[in-house]
């Protein structure tokens, strides 16, 4: 079988391609729309959280920066990706990451139509693509710096790769490649999110399960179908692997921010959705669970797996009803923000405000398709389309075991919008699957099977509107929206946004140093303080609020308190420790410094500077032995770093060592 139909009918094959052509207009032709649409919002060319996070190591990969200590703490494929963006265009402009994305989700819809007349009619098969291509929130995601288009993009292909290497009639070693290819792609997918390392077991399973019923009665060939994937994908992931070993001395495979996404997403007082960015929220959260808010904290993956499972097995009731609670909330209709928040992005944009092909709608077709998959199994297929052969049959499978694995998956992390998209073309495919099915009960007026079929979707329509998420108060957006005028020096436009989130949340802590920092743009430096005052009583534990005031209070006996709740709070502050320190020796009490510089040498044994402090002190107070060692290691630790950022920039232009170092 080839790409679209089967080679003969050359008027078919046109047709397809035109229908294919069509869809490709329809889906660039909407993502351009969306574009102009939403090119007024503050958040349009700004990234923020996730979306930061890539565009920042993009950056600081291309300027030849070091890379963060240990293992990737998120996967690693789209900030590549970002990276050769950048170098191939000579700029760091985020259009074109808006415009790789794009043509992702271009690559998606072909895909889903590629995939569809695999399993159904051309009519579904175009209905399902078309659903992808006008979806709501394709062109939202698509616009921001997230890896959500790539993973759509080969999250799908593979699912396709494999279906066509389980084509009928097809001798061994043609077979053979498509696995491998099917393999390599699946490997990529997991570089750009891991969560497909649990269609692994499904794919070799299957492929030892589908290799048999061709016929093969070998058992070498049998386990090579279904190995051969798994080690394709696994050469894929290896550099990935490699680079974390070297840099971590720890076996990671792809990264390690899949603990505390586990322990956000199971953790205690956690309600399955909320995701928590970084700030007040996570700090408090961190410390509940007895670690620290930094990145090498962060990146202890065994630490966070183990602090979740140990509330888990202390309240397995609530473990599993919030287990449960997710499953369901995957289905339902409501948006659950995770970077920018929808509630507040859609009255920016007419596309997400009017548009009626959402999630909601996608939803209850696509679970009735997958529970009818499930048990009525073939019958989900049009006999007429050439009676269910063994292809169709096996590429329903592939799809059905995909998108299990992926509900099951996503579910034992947490659920929002962005998780959902992957899914988006699969819940199209079943969802047309399941109207043809209909379709067929209707007109052969089936009474068996008919009444089933239409309480299988009514019960999903009710999940789909069962209100189970707080609506979202548009807070978090303006918040961004400040941040983001503030970032660009338009500080006038970041108060009036921020004014606005104090509006919903008057008593916000991390609203209220926001705005703080904005009037110490605009020279406020009265209302800054009053600000951060307010902050730090609404919020005694809030360490960033206490740090400011630290640095900003002309009082120099209240920035020596605040520095010192500052520790209270976190006693393994370094920047605290430091900014402490340096406080006490303007004011010429050095031997209250000394303890605070001991402490960040000990947090962090080559702080050149922390050193070089120390010296001056050591040898103020006449111990010259101990401040030579001290001014030694100062300087020894500095021409250690140049030295190594030297080594990092020769090895970055290296083919080969390249990829290992970043």
């Amino acid at each position: 079988m080839s790409l679209l139909t089967p080679p003969g009918d050359k008027r078919l094959v046109r047709l397809d391609y035109l229908l294919l052509g069509a869809l490709l207009l329809a889906a660039a032709a909407a993502r351009l729309f969306y574009a102009l649409d939403y090119a007024d919002s503050p958040l349009f060319h700004f990234p923020i959280i996730d979306a930061g996070y890539h565009s920042v190591q993009a950056r600081m990969a291309l300027e030849g920066r070091p890379p963060s200590p240990g293992p990737y703490f998120k996967p690693p494929l789209y900030v590549w990706v970002l990276t050769d963006i950048y170098k191939l265009l000579g700029g760091k402009d985020l259009a074109a990451a808006h415009v790789f994305n794009s043509l992702a989700g271009l690559v998606t819809v072909a895909l889903t139509y590629l995939l569809g007349r695999r399993l159904m009619g051309r009519r579904l098969a175009f209905t399902a693509a078309l659903f992808v291509a006008l979806y709501d929130l394709g062109p939202f995601f698509e616009e921001q710096a997230l890896a959500t288009a790539l993973v759509t993009t080969l999250y799908l292909a593979t699912v396709f790769l494999f279906v066509r290497a389980w084509d009928e009639e097809l001798e061994w070693r043609r077979r053979r490649e498509r696995l491998i290819w099917a393999g390599l792609t699946m490997g990529l997918a997991c570089l750009a999110r891991p969560n497909l390392l649990l269609f692994w077991p499904v794919v070799g399973a299957l492929g030892f399960i589908f290799m048999g019923r061709t016929g093969e009665k070998r058992v070498s060939r049998r386990l090579a179908a279904a190995l051969l994937p798994l080690g394709a994908a696994l050469v894929a992931v290896l550099p990935a692997a490699l680079r974390n070993l070297i840099h971590s001395g720890e076996f990671v495979l792809v990264s390690s921010n899949g603990g505390v996404n586990f322990f956000i997403g199971n953790g205690p007082g956690t309600d399955g959705y909320s995701a928590v960015p970084p700030g007040l929220a996570w700090d408090r959260l961190a410390r509940a669970a007895g670690a620290s808010a930094d990145e090498a904290a962060l990146s202890n993956s065994s630490f966070w797996y183990s602090a979740t499972f140990r509330g888990m097995f202390a309240s397995p009731g609530r473990a599993l009803g919030l287990l449960v609670k997710k499953l369901l909330l995957f289905f339902n209709g409501a948006d659950i923000s995770n970077n920018v928040e929808l509630a507040w992005a859609r009255p920016w944009s007419a596309w997400l405000s009017y548009n009626p092909l959402r999630w909601a709608l996608a939803a209850p077709l696509g679970l009735s398709g997958l529970l009818t998959g499930l048990v009525a199994g073939n019958r989900l297929l049009d006999p007429r389309k050439g009676e269910p052969n063994p292809e169709r049959r096996r590429g329903l499978t592939l799809l059905l075991g995909f998108t299990l694995v992926y509900w099951l998956g996503i579910s034992a992390f947490f659920v929002c919008s962005r998780y959902r998209l992957p899914l988006v073309p699969a819940a199209a495919l079943l969802g047309a699957l399941f109207i043809g099915y209909l379709i067929r009960l209707v007109r052969r007026r089936d009474r068996r099977r008919l009444p089933g079929a239409l309480i299988c979707l009514a019960a999903a329509v009710f999940l789909v509107a069962f209100p189970i998420v707080r609506p979202s108060d548009g807070f978090a957006g303006e918040f961004y929206a400040a941040v983001a005028f503030e970032r660009r020096d338009v500080p006038q436009a970041a108060l009036v946004h921020i004014e606005r989130a104090l509006e919903l949340r008057p008593d916000d802590p991390e609203a209220l140093k926001q705005r703080a920092e904005i009037r110490r743009e605009l020279g406020d430096r009265h209302g800054m303080l009053e600000d951060l005052e307010t902050a730090v009583s609404e919020a005694p534990d809030y360490v960033d609020a206490w740090l400011m005031l630290g640095r900003e209070h002309p009082n120099p006996q209240r920035r020596l308190d605040a520095l010192e709740a500052v520790l209270e709070v976190d006693p393994d502050h370094l920047m605290a420790r430091m900014e402490l320190a340096a406080r006490l020796l303007e004011l010429n009490r050095s031997a209250e410094a000394l303890p605070h510089l001991e402490a960040a040498v000990e947090l962090r044994p080559r702080f050149d500077n922390a050193h070089r402090l120390l010296g001056g002190i050591y040898l103020e107070r006449g111990e010259l032995f101990d401040a030579a060692i001290e001014f030694y290691l100062a300087d020894f630790y500095n021409q250690l770093r140049e030295q190594r950022l030297e080594r990092l920039r020769r090895m970055r232009t290296h083919p080969i060592m390249a990829p290992l170092v970043d």
